[in-house]
């Protein structure tokens, strides 16, 4: 008896201890990656809605995605940067590409552009709707954030989306198919110091899909709501033009991916380091897209540990939030550069100050 009790002891040690060393190496949550990649043709033929596909994320899901044989809609706000993003879809329906200019912040436009939407393509109507826009997020203390901005920032990354996706539903509820994929951040699980009303506005999305997802799931909408941490967005085919140019006859959006490049890329190239590169975000997001998960983790550590701390533990993840709070206004009062170290998170390391940053907020290219 003493044998089986060792060897079921040894047993689950081992088992204890690759599941460690999986987290430990883990760039997204277990589930997620025990799933797999997204399996080859789960978009084939199927048309793709994708907001923010000028750059970024979105850029590079509607390359993953024509490769794979979807028909893409393409909404952003720079028609001329849709157009390259475009013409860099080269998959088999690469004829199959219509680019559509949308201003979210301008809910009147929505439903001409959803009648537009879903005649693309003969009228086959949207499966997949991928709510990738979202108003650039200055990191501001809660004093200094103008009101103005903080309305906008809602009327992009919430209003804006929920208006797009009730114009959309019920197409899908009587075709009784159609899957919702959001983009959320971190900061919509996790407190965000300086990024206060951003957020707030990603809060809000988790709050109205989850909701959502329940409601209708069992007459067959599908919703993904995608946690992306810090994403080295700046890298690769996510940059963007060097001037914005207006979409043609709609009004130009106030719109991005969920890390929004600044122009100037080396000055924040110490902010890239230890995030996630847009390709491996993107391959994650369809992944989770394909397997109909209802929401996914992906992040490096120490954010995607934090994730887990504050869902399990909320009581130690109040105090790791207390300990990055301080470290964060500290580094920002002192102009240093946001970093996503552990050291660095949790204030250990230097603590050289600098010239004081600049208070005023960036609009999303």
């Amino acid at each position: 008896m003493e044998t089986i009790y060792a060897v079921a002891l040894a047993v689950a040690f081992v088992l204890l201890m690759q599941k460690l060393i999986r987290f430990a190496l883990a760039d997204a949550d277990l589930r997620l990656l025990a799933a797999g990649p997204a399996p080859k043709g789960t978009f084939n033929g199927k048309v793709v809605w994708i907001t923010g596909a000028s750059q970024g994320i979105g850029a590079v899901m509607a390359q993953k995605l024509s490769a794979d044989g979807a028909k893409l809609i393409l909404s952003a706000r720079r028609l001329n940067e849709l157009t390259r993003v475009a013409a860099s879809c080269t998959g088999p329906h690469a004829n199959d590409v219509s680019i559509l200019t949308l201003d979210l912040s301008d809910t009147s436009q929505i439903p001409r552009s959803v009648e537009l939407a879903q005649k693309a393509f003969d009228g086959q109507g949207i499966d997949y709707l991928i709510h990738n826009a979202a108003y650039a997020r200055p990191k501001l203390p809660v004093e200094d954030f103008p009101e103005d901005l903080t309305k906008a920032t809602f009327a992009v990354n919430v209003l804006g989306p929920i208006a797009l996706t009730r114009a959309v539903l019920p197409g899908m509820l009587k075709r009784k198919t159609g899957h919702i994929v959001v983009l959320s951040s971190a900061a919509g699980k996790i407190p965000s110091p300086l990024q206060s009303v951003y957020a707030a506005t990603k809060h809000a999305m988790q709050g109205y899909f989850r909701s959502l997802y329940f409601e209708t799931h069992a007459r067959g909408i599908n919703v993904t709501i995608a946690v992306p941490g810090p994403i080295a967005s700046r890298v690769g085919a996510g940059a963007p033009g060097s001037s914005p140019e207006a979409s043609g006859a709609n009004p130009a959006v106030h719109v991005a991916d969920p890390t929004a490049p600044d122009v100037n890329a080396n000055e924040y190239a110490e902010e890239e380091k230890g995030r996630m590169t847009v390709e491996r975000c993107a391959d994650l997001i369809l992944a989770g897209t394909a397997h109909r998960l209802p929401e996914i983790w992906i992040s490096n550590h120490p954010v995607l540990a934090f994730l887990y701390v504050a869902q399990w533990l909320p009581e130690l993840g109040d105090l790791i939030a207390k300990r990055v709070g301080t470290s964060r206004v500290r580094r920002y009062r002192t102009g240093q550069k946001d970093s996503y170290s552990l050291a660095a998170l949790l204030g250990f390391g230097k603590k050289k100050p600098e010239e004081a940053p600049r208070a005023e907020g960036r609009k999303a290219e």
